[in-house]
Formats: C-alpha cells, sequence, structure tokens
C-alpha cells in the first residue's frame, strides 16, 4: 500500500517525508533498491526517519539523508544510535534547497529519490541536482508511486512510464533502466549517469549532523562456522561476504562435511585467512558441533555455504549483545531465488522472549540462522547441536536458547538468504528442494517429541505461574495439543487434551478466544485420529464446560449494564 505522512501547515515550503510502510511488496522494492548500492557514499534526497537509510548502510555504505523535516532528520540520525551505527549523516532541507543543494559536484556514487518526486513542484531541478552530485558512471535510482488508495493533500503528481522516462530525459544524461520491484503500484529506474568531468569529490560531513557516539566494543569476539557440503561453485561467495566484515572475526573455521567436488581446492586460496576443517559425512549439525568444539570466541555464528553475509551484520549484532546482556540476537534477511530476484524480506520483530517462545512453539520457526549470533556461554549450557536433525537443527536450538536465556532482536538486514532448487541434506538422507516442507515436518516431530519433556509447560506460558489458575494452565495445554496435532504427534496432544479435561471438572470456563479456536480446532481434528474416543470425549465435555461458562459471562454482563444503566 501507499506511503502515509502529514502536511506541516505552519510552514509551506516544508514538507514531511513518506514513512516506507512495512507491507511485503514495499519492503521488497526498498530491499531492491538499497541492492543496487554497494560499499559507496549513498546521498538519500527525502529520507524521512531512515527506514530506507538503515537498508542502505547494511549494503556497506555511508548513507548521507536530507529529510524535509528537521524532526525527521533527528529521528533518522536517532535510528543509526540505536543501531550502533556512525556510518549515517543527516540533515534538513527546504524545498528551495533542494533545487539548490550545498554538496559539491560528482562527490556520491549513488543518488536515492524513493517517494519524493510526486509531491514536489519542481521535480526537475532536484534530478539535475541529483544529476549534478553524482560522481560520472554513478546510479541515480528513483521509486515513484503511479497508483494512490488515499489521495493526500502534498500530492502534485502521479508518474506514467512515459511521464517518469521524459522527465529524466530532460533533466540529465546516462543509461535509463527500469527496475523489477514486484511492486505493483510504483515505478522504479535506474540511471547510469553520464557526464564529463575529472574533478572527483567526497561528502562533506559538516554539511550534516554530527553521528550520536556510540561506545566502542572489543575485537575481535566473534567466531564463524560455515558448515559446506558439495558447495564448492557457491562457497567462496559465502567466504568473501564474511571476509569483508566490517566488524573482523576472530576466525571463520569452514568445516567441509566429507564434499565429493572440489572444496577443498576452491578453499585453498582462502587458508590464510581461514580455518578448514575436514570429517567424513555426518550432516549439518555434526559440522556445526564440530566448529563449536574447535571455536574461541565469546560468541558464535553459524553461516550457510550457499548464503551472502551483509557487511555491518556482526557490527551491529555484537555491539546490540554487549549492551544488552541477552543471549543471542537476530536480524532481518532478504530472501532470493539463485538469479537474485527477492520474493520476501524477512523482519526481525522485537519482542520479548516470551512471545518468541510461545511463537516458535506454537506457530513455527522465526529466526534466519546466517543472521543468528549466539552467546558461547549460553551454547555450552544448552548443548550441542542435536545429530539426528538433518533438517531444522536450527529451529531445535533456538526453542532451546530461548527456554532459558533472553534474546534481542534487531530490526537490520544482515544476511542475503538464497532459496535453491537442487538437493538438500546429508549423502544419507537427501531430498530435493520441493520435498522440503515434508522434510522439515518428519524432523519437526522429532524436535516436538524432545522439547516436550525438556521444555516444561510453565515456561512457554509464563502466566501459569504469574496467575496460578488452573483456567491459565488448560488455555495452556488446549493450545499446545492443537500444536502437537498440527505436527502428527496425537499421542501427545492426546494426552494435553484429557489433562485438561481432568482439571476443567466442576470449573465454569471464560477463555481467551485462542484458546476457544484451539478446542473448536481439536473438536473438529480428534475424530481423524485412529482411536479418537477418549479424547474426543474430553474435548466435547470441555467445550460444555466453555460454553456455559461463556453463557455465564453474558448473563452476568447483560444484568451489570442493567443494574449500571439504572
Amino acid at each position: 500500500m501507499p506511503a502515509s505522512w502529514c502536511l506541516d501547515t505552519s510552514n509551506p515550503e516544508m514538507l514531511s517525508t513518506p514513512e516506507p510502510q512495512d507491507s511485503k511488496s514495499d519492503l521488497v522494492r526498498l530491499a531492491n533498491i538499497a541492492m543496487l548500492t554497494r560499499n559507496g557514499n549513498v546521498l538519500e534526497i527525502g529520507c524521512g526517519t531512515g527506514k530506507l537509510s538503515a537498508m542502505l548502510s547494511a549494503f556497506g555504505n555511508e548513507v548521507y539523508g536530507v529529510a524535509l523535516q528537521p524532526i525527521d532528520a533527528d529521528l533518522a540520525r536517532f535510528r543509526f544510535y540505536e543501531l550502533g551505527l556512525t556510518c549515517g549523516h543527516f540533515r534538513a532541507s527546504t524545498l528551495h534547497e533542494l533545487s539548490c543543494l550545498p554538496d559539491s559536484d560528482s562527490s556520491f556514487d549513488f543518488v536515492v529519490l524513493v517517494d519524493l518526486l510526486q509531491k514536489i513542484p519542481n521535480p526537475e531541478d532536484v534530478l539535475r541536482e541529483a544529476a549534478r552530485v553524482v560522481k560520472p558512471g554513478g546510479l541515480v535510482i528513483i521509486s515513484v508511486p503511479n497508483a494512490y488508495c488515499k489521495p493526500l493533500p502534498d500530492q502534485v503528481r502521479l508518474f506514467t512510464r512515459h511521464s517518469l522516462f521524459d522527465l529524466v530525459s530532460r533533466t540529465m544524461d546516462g543509461s535509463f533502466a527500469w527496475i523489477d520491484t514486484e511492486n505493483p503500484i510504483s515505478l522504479s529506474a535506474a540511471i547510469q549517469v553520464d557526464k564529463a568531468t575529472a574533478t572527483y569529490n567526497s561528502p562533506d560531513p559538516n554539511l550534516y549532523l554530527t553521528p550520536w557516539p556510540v561506545p566502542e566494543i572489543e575485537k575481535p569476539l566473534v567466531s564463524i562456522i560455515v558448515p559446506t557440503y558439495n558447495r564448492a561453485h557457491l562457497l567462496p561467495r559465502s567466504i568473501e561476504s564474511l571476509l569483508a566484515q566490517t566488524y573482523r572475526p576472530i576466525e571463520i573455521i569452514v568445516v567441509d562435511d566429507g564434499s565429493t567436488d572440489n572444496t577443498r581446492e576452491v578453499v585453498e586460496p582462502y587458508l590464510n585467512r581461514i580455518q578448514y576443517v575436514g570429517q567424513e559425512n555426518s550432516g549439518c549439525p555434526t559440522a556445526r558441533n564440530t566448529g563449536i568444539l574447535r571455536s574461541k570466541g565469546k560468541y558464535i555464528l553459524f553461516f550457510d555455504d550457499d548464503d551472502i553475509s551483509l557487511p555491518r551484520l556482526l557490527e551491529v549484532e555484537v555491539r546490540q549483545l554487549e549492551s544488552s546482556g541477552a543471549a543471542f540476537c537476530h536480524g532481518s534477511a532478504v530472501v532470493v531465488d539463485d538469479d537474485f530476484r527477492i520474493s520476501r524480506v524477512h523482519v526481525a520483530r522485537n519482542v520479548s522472549r516470551n512471545d518468541l517462545l510461545e511463537y516458535e512453539f506454537l506457530v513455527g520457526n522465526v529466526f534466519f540462522g546466517g543472521t543468528g549470533l549466539i552467546s558461547r556461554a549460553a551454547l555450552d549450557k544448552v548443548g550441542l547441536y542435536d545429530t539426528r536433525l538433518i533438517r531444522a537443527q536450527d529451529y531445535d536450538m533456538w526453542m532451546r536458547l530461548l527456554a532459558r536465556f533472553e534474546a534481542v532482536s534487531v530490526d537490520y538486514l544482515g544476511q542475503i538468504y538464497f532459496f535453491h532448487q537442487g538437493q538438500r541434506g546429508s549423502a544419507d538422507d537427501r531430498f530435493s528442494a520441493s520435498n522440503i516442507l515434508n522434510k522439515t515436518r518428519e524432523y519437526e516431530k522429532i524436535i516436538f517429541r524432545k522439547l516436550y519433556n525438556e521444555i516444561p509447560l510453565e515456561a512457554v506460558f509464563p502466566d501459569i505461574e504469574k496467575y496460578g489458575s488452573p483456567i491459565v494452565r488448560i488455555e495452556a495445554l488446549l493450545r499446545r495439543a492443537q500444536s502437537l496435532n498440527m505436527r502428527g504427534l496425537e499421542d501427545l496432544a492426546k494426552r494435553d487434551i484429557e489433562v485438561a479435561g481432568r482439571l476443567a471438572e466442576g470449573l465454569r470456563l471464560a477463555l481467551s478466544p485462542k484458546a476457544q479456536a484451539a478446542i473448536d480446532y481439536l473438536t473438529r481434528e480428534v475424530p481423524k485420529w485412529p482411536s479418537p474416543q477418549a479424547a474426543l470425549s474430553a474435548c466435547r465435555a470441555l467445550k460444555k464446560v466453555v460454553d456455559a461458562g461463556m453463557d455465564e459471562f453474558a448473563a452476568y454482563g447483560n444484568a451489570s449494564e442493567f443494574t449500571a444503566g439504572n
């Protein structure tokens, strides 16, 4: 959906900048734009509060943002401070100043204008300035809406492909290319600017607010472990990305899990900068355990041999762990296919440990392994990876960690995650990409059967101990039974249903909507079991108890309203 913003009517020259929304298509659009930039100086005109600026910085860029409101510039600066970064520089400008930027000619490798040109009266002047300050051969990247669901007062135009191309053609020389951002209500383009100049300048930091200082962090603290199996064609790309981290790891340990291709040959050029360990093929969890036992870092990052780490992953996450005291950290990621087409952007939501554990246990995994930085001390306490789990070993580890330790989530891009076609697994358990879902479910059954006994119900639902109410325990049992049944563990679901039924005897229950939904689900699904009688009787009894409780609650509520009204 289109972004929204407010008009500052107290100053007609000052327009606020639309904050990009977190819709799937808009996040993909912004990620496509950010991926066009890398390790350069970026000028973002119309930066708002710095959401896209942060994405741009994740690709190793130094970002210079021009906001259209002073408060936006300071909020953008604060966003970077919270991330522990000093690579963001921001200032506020009036509309008039956008037509005459104070920056020197040919100062930037990239100039980015997102959701700006449709709302200013002089887009030609702004584009001419963009062409002036970008270096020869640099990119000017434009993204504008071509539809609105709710017109707003500071819109002055909508763009078509023809009108945007015509505007660019009148204001700069260069090679024009449309960008397919998978966003149906926007147009995006990149222009590689041609101009004759022998002078190259650098951005002037004095034109921008000074970044808030961030505390120094000890270096180095991180061991990176990369298990690999027959990925010689992809492994160098991953190693190169890890070596390019702005925060250097103490070691990178590549564990070759019995590859039969030329893996040993392709890592040869890196042996002065990485450790290479070979072992017989035993699967990814065993390879990870081999790396753990050889590592010496305070924190450990497990990274897949086919993915790309973004340059500031460790810089951001080490600082988050050092300042918070949490046991592990996870971040956001861009999901792409083999052709680098973005399918989605995974956003790490900043929620509590209890909420994370409940979601992991009841719904599914929300972590991306390549952004998961884990304290070695916490790993030592929860134990090594379960070597039975050729698939979903991360999922098991996250839940074991969450049951005992605090986590911190940081919405910052740290990884490009590749979803490949082709074979997965170990030599003894190979499966195709199309069979991943079935294979994951197979291993999830192992995980949840184990964790049913290892992680107490009270750890997943802390309100049980907080309130000490049998109703809270009944709700927790029903919701866990629903999750277990969805994973094919009918015997464990049956156990929870029957315990809930016994606890409910003689009670009148007014359960939460989630618990009521669990009862409805189980009442539908339990009859499909091979031997459903006992569990189905418990479900029906629970439903009667709940219905009676809700009727009593509703009657009490109506009586209270009547009394209060008279």
